[in-house]
Formats: C-alpha cells, sequence, structure tokens
C-alpha cells in the first residue's frame, strides 16, 4: 500500500458474485452528530474560523490510543464504550462502500474480515457507492488500485473477538432478563371472545 494519506480500516459485510455486480460490500465506522454545535473552527484554502457545525460524519480511521491499526491494544470496544460515555450529542454509525471483488485478491476475502482501503481508492468507491458513478467508469478508476486495497489480519482478529464478545454479552443480557425474551406463539393467552 502506498504510504502518505491515512487509510481507512473497512470490514467485509457481503459478497456479491452475480453476473454483471461482482463486487464486495464494506462497512466503515463514522463518528456523527446531527445536533447543531458551536465551538468548531474550520480550516481549508479559503476559509479560516469558527463555524457552528449542523451535521458532521467523521470516518473512524484508528484506535483511540493512536496506534495506527486497531489491535488487542486499542480494540473497537473502547472506541465504542468511548462515545457511548460521551456527553455530546455524538453516536456511532456504520456506512458502507461497494468494491470490485477483484481487489480481494488472497487471503481473507470473507464476511468480517478487515481491510485497509488508501484515500484513492475510497473516494472512487464512495462516489460509486452514493451513484455519482456509473458502474464502467467506478470499474475503469479501480482498474489499477490492487495495492490499494490490504488485508489486516491483526485488525481481523480484533474486530472479528470483539463482535464474539459483543454477540455474548448481548446473549447473555438476553437470558438475564425475562422480560426481554419473545414469548412462543403456544404461550400466548387466547383471548375469549363474548
Amino acid at each position: 500500500m502506498k504510504m502518505g494519506p491515512p487509510t481507512i480500516p473497512v470490514i467485509i459485510d457481503s459478497i456479491k458474485n452475480e453476473e454483471g455486480f461482482p463486487f464486495t460490500r464494506c462497512f466503515y465506522f463514522c463518528i456523527e452528530t446531527t445536533t447543531p454545535a458551536p465551538g468548531w473552527l474550520l480550516e481549508t484554502k479559503w476559509y479560516n474560523g469558527p463555524v457552528l457545525m449542523l451535521g458532521m460524519s467523521a470516518i473512524i480511521l484508528g484506535p483511540l490510543n493512536g496506534e495506527p491499526l486497531f489491535g488487542t491494544t486499542g480494540g473497537f470496544g473502547e472506541m465504542v464504550e468511548a462515545l457511548d460515555q460521551d456527553d455530546e450529542d455524538f453516536y456511532l454509525d456504520q456506512n458502507a462502500i461497494w468494491l470490485p471483488n477483484s481487489l480481494f485478491m488472497g487471503d481473507g476475502h470473507e464476511r468480517g474480515a478487515v481491510y485497509r482501503v488508501s484515500l484513492e481508492a475510497f473516494r472512487p468507491a464512495y462516489n460509486f457507492t452514493e451513484h455519482h458513478l456509473d458502474t464502467n467508469t467506478f470499474l475503469e478508476q479501480m482498474h489499477d488500485r490492487r495495492e490499494d486495497v490490504v488485508f489486516s489480519p491483526q485488525e481481523t482478529e480484533a474486530f472479528q473477538k470483539w463482535d464474539a464478545d459483543l454477540l455474548l454479552s448481548i446473549q447473555e443480557e438476553y437470558h438475564a432478563n425475562p422480560d426481554m425474551v419473545l414469548r412462543k406463539k403456544d404461550d400466548t393467552p387466547t383471548p375469549k371472545l363474548g
């Protein structure tokens, strides 16, 4: 992968192999807010000053501890917990992009695998997903981008562990709270008419 701008961690969600649509849907984590918030500064080529933020979606590039990759010392769980404790109106969300299957050569092309995508490959994938690029133009722009989509075994292991731990926690909470258990059709009292 080319060094330089940061890379975006994406997680494989769905692999399509249908004729005419050989793409993989990947999701990425964002911090978002829809509440107007003062106190932000915007710094661009044409403006440098205070702004009132009316909405924001920021892609998460790495763990809170400043490490370049998610792993055992900076994981997905810590990120979620930190946002849950935040007093502001921020929340964690997932968004998705489509990438051509041809970019996923070798190990790891399966649901739950984490890849690092360069900004140069992410931009056209985002535009294609948002219907700003047609399929042929997108495939042309992604033709030589294989080196811009790299499997991340460390982050795959960290994500899969967090995902399994989260599922176990939800199951334990569900079974510990009888009010959350859905009734079977046979358990429902039959209403009497008349």
